[in-house]
């Protein structure tokens, strides 16, 4: 029902309460006739128009007759004196208030007919109805295929709510009635709900119309409706993305959305730590658990993925993106054995798990010769070259200070033996020049770091010298003795 039809009807209905609930018959009774009013047994309602018809009976109140009416008639004065041909009409629409009127008869000899005159009650209302939405959040986020739960109160001092109805347009294009109840409510839920159908996004007024029993209408506009139908955007990424048989990667969900109402995080899927303990090969692997949800109730469900590498695969985390990823096994360093310092005996491919910050990283031993070993630190890839008996110290928590130290002990059997330990030492330039420089001397060689550590010897030299003066003594010695 429109607004136009929805007038007319309450318009209809008032006209009807006006002829029927107002309408007076003066009967004809065995003399003295008297004033007497149908329909008056309770208040009758209007906005302050109404009209009294009567008919005239015999003498001594017969055509003649004149008929008094009061306004209460507690203070005794005569609201207006009509004679017996005339219709009366009263207008007040100015003063809200509960009237009560009088009517009398008085023949032409002057003598009322007080005793058996006829009383009407009647309220003038002015005012509409005072409409509240109960326990509606305003700005409440929906999507267009959903429905709306409202509880409307609905209170009229005066006339009251008979035949009241009320009327919700949520999106300027539709309307949904509803009865008001004898309790004065207006329930749109359950299968009342009110269905939402606008057709974007946006933030919409929702406007309740109530009328009266007498057709004073009144509106509430001051709550809104914010609709959102566009799902958000999930996203789920796996870091790292390429890990080796047996290792961990941690899966995270985040989204973004575009209708308005924003994501939902306590609805978003947690992150995930995903621990590969496959048969040693390529392949890949997702999860579909990642759902993203905004506050109008959209989702959006995405898969993450991850590759556990075999011999033939290129590590995408290398730095040189070329090293082969052979992480066949992983040795696991509790935070009392990293904090104390822990030794291992770890060949190439395999490598070791611990702890900085409560953030899983890793040192693997790359490459191995009879006299150095490649190493790779993660999670974010570092690269050295140790020789034996080197020291080497690394920053994985990016903070400006170093996190652990590594010591190359020795290479037996085809393994590095190396000792690991958490440390916690600032990064200063010198320290820097310091592991720069031994690692330009462990990618020198053995045997270039020897023949030039030898020849910087000052006692290399004092040596050579002595010989040379010893063999020139030697030889003068002779040749004086020919």
């Amino acid at each position: 029902m429109d607004k136009k039809n929805f007038n007319l009807f309450f318009s209809g209905a008032v006209i009807l309460i006006v002829i029927f609930g107002m309408y007076f018959v003066f009967a004809t009774m065995s003399a003295p006739s008297r004033v007497i009013f149908g329909g008056n047994t309770t208040a009758n309602y209007d906005e302050g128009v109404f009209t009294v018809n009567w008919s005239n009976a015999t003498e001594p109140f017969g055509e003649n007759a004149t008929h008094n009416i009061y306004v209460n008639f507690s203070n005794g004065t005569i609201f207006q004196t009509i004679i017996s041909t005339v219709n009366y009409s009263f207008s007040n629409t100015a003063v809200e208030a509960n009237y009560t009127f009088i009517v009398e008869a008085v023949n032409s000899s002057d003598t009322s007919d007080r005793a058996n005159a006829s009383t009407l009650w009647m309220y003038v209302d002015l005012t509409a109805p005072v409409i509240t939405l109960q326990s509606y959040t305003n700005l409440t986020k929906k999507k267009n295929t959903a429905t709306l739960d409202l509880n409307i109160s609905v209170i009229d001092a005066f006339s009251g709510e008979t035949g009241s109805m009320c009327l919700v347009d949520v999106n300027g294009t539709s309307n949904q009635s509803i009865d008001v109840s004898a309790n004065g409510w207006c329930n749109f839920t359950a299968d009342s709900a009110l269905n939402l159908t606008a057709s974007t996004d946006a933030n919409y007024t929702i406007k309740v119309y109530v009328n009266d029993t007498v057709n004073n209408l009144g509106l509430n506009d001051t709550y809104a409706l914010w609709m959102d139908s566009t799902a958000p955007v999930a996203t789920f990424t796996c870091s790292p993305s390429t890990i080796g048989n047996g290792a961990t990667t941690t899966c995270t969900c985040t989204g973004t959305d575009t209708g308005g109402s924003g994501v939902n995080t306590s609805l978003t899927t947690a992150p995930v730590t995903i621990t590969s303990s496959s048969t040693f090969g390529i392949f890949t692997t997702g999860t579909s658990n990642c759902t993203i949800t905004d506050y109008a109730g959209n989702t959006h469900n995405a898969t993450g993925t991850y590759t556990v590498a075999s011999d033939s695969a290129t590590d995408s985390t290398s730095s040189t993106s070329k090293t082969p990823m052979r992480w066949t096994g992983t040795f696991v360093i509790n935070e009392e054995q990293f904090s104390e310092g822990n030794t291992k005996q770890v060949a190439v491919n395999k490598r070791l798990r611990f702890k900085v910050k409560n953030i899983n990283h890793h040192l693997g031993v790359l490459e191995l010769t009879e006299t150095t070993a490649k190493i790779e630190v993660s999670s974010t890839p570092q690269e050295a070259t140790l020789s034996v008996g080197d020291t080497r110290k690394f920053d994985v928590s990016e903070d400006g200070y170093y996190d652990l130290v590594v010591t190359l002990n020795s290479i037996l059997d085809g393994k590095a033996d190396l000792t690991i330990k958490s440390i916690s030492e600032l990064i200063t330039v010198e320290s820097e020049i310091g592991e720069q420089e031994k690692e330009e001397v462990a990618k020198g060689g053995e045997e270039i770091i020897q023949e030039d550590s030898i020849f910087k010897k000052w006692w290399f030299w004092l040596i050579i010298v002595l010989i040379v003066v010893g063999a020139k003594v030697s030889y003068n010695y002779k040749k004086n003795k020919e």
